[in-house]
């Protein structure tokens, strides 16, 4: 896109939110549950992506310090919107839930909305993302982009510390020293992700770019094995949903009915008592998904770099 007018990035952008949005409410929705009268709808990381990329359109045409500008600002100043809550129910929740609070909203008795990702503050996220991949122009040396990438990052797990032991603010849930150093360090960093607080951004977004930093020369076949997930990461995202979810339906049927299991799905996000599995075997299916969806990735990553088609753009 990079050789792309405003103009030709802003449709881009445009078109592809608003078909995401449509994937979201759709193919995406319907993996939840399996219910194709869609009674349970979660408005999840694809729908967000959408929408704020329909925004995104309109950022486009800002000034490069004016989207960094606003990405900041949304990023680091949402949290003071925390305290602000409406009664359930009324037209105000559910625009505030969009916004800014997950929620689940009951529309009628046979229709729940739940909101899983709002709007802010990822709409910030995704202008610094844009204002990020500034660094990897041709006038930015690999060298110099590392630097930056490692002085960014560094300064984020930096603040996070800082402003965690205070508990003052970037996190609605204060953490708690325990006799336990253990405990106390998980308390340390559980932060809320729904929706992300600046401390959750700093304390992921920050390792991940001194990730990027000290790996942007691995050139080996590690390295290759996740690139080819990167290259494809929608047609990932859908594949995994449906693998997943269809071993989830399909396990839960050997300890619950028929009419149990589709109850329970109908429910979401309210599962039966005893639903799951162990964390290790929860590791377990993670990796076993991973290596039967690779190959499928593979085999689309080489049929998107062979192939022109315009929707290749678009999945």
């Amino acid at each position: 896109m990079r050789s792309y007018s405003i103009k030709g990035k802003s449709q881009f952008v445009f078109k592809r939110g608003l078909w995401l949005i449509l994937l979201s409410l759709t193919v995406v929705a319907f993996v939840w549950g399996f219910d194709p009268s869609f009674h349970f709808l979660a408005l999840d990381v694809i729908w967000v992506i959408g929408i704020c990329m329909v925004l995104f359109a309109v950022i486009l045409y800002l000034p490069f310090r004016a989207i960094l500008f606003f990405g900041l600002i949304t990023v680091s100043f949402h949290n003071l919107l925390d305290t602000i809550n409406f009664e359930n129910g009324k037209v105000q929740t559910v625009l505030w839930d969009l916004l800014h609070h997950e929620g689940l909203v009951d529309i009628s008795n046979h229709f729940s909305i739940f909101i899983v990702y709002p709007l802010v503050p990822w709409i910030g996220v995704m202008s610094l993302g844009y204002c990020l991949g500034k660094l990897y122009h041709n006038d930015f040396s690999a060298e110099r982009r590392r630097k930056i990438l490692l002085l960014i990052g560094s300064g984020c797990v930096l603040l996070f510390i800082f402003l965690r032991a205070f508990n003052n603010y970037g996190e609605p849930q204060q953490w708690r020293q325990y006799t336990s150093a253990l405990f106390s360090l998980m308390s340390f960093i559980n932060t809320t992700k729904y929706p992300p607080s600046l401390l959750y951004l700093l304390m992921t977004i920050g390792p991940l770019l001194i990730f990027l930093s000290l790996t942007e020369t691995f050139k080996n076949k590690i390295a290759q094995f996740f690139i080819v997930f990167g290259r494809v990461p929608f047609f990932f995202y859908l594949l995994h949903l449906y693998l997943l979810h269809l071993a989830a339906f399909t396990a839960t049927l050997f300890s619950y009915s028929w009419n149990e299991t589709v109850q329970s799905l109908k429910t979401m996000p309210d599962f039966p008592s005893g639903y799951g599995f162990s964390l290790m075997i929860v590791y377990l299916i993670w990796i076993v998904a991973i290596f039967i969806l690779y190959p499928i990735c593979k085999w689309y990553n080489n049929f998107k770099s062979t192939h022109q088609y315009w929707w290749l753009s678009y999945v």
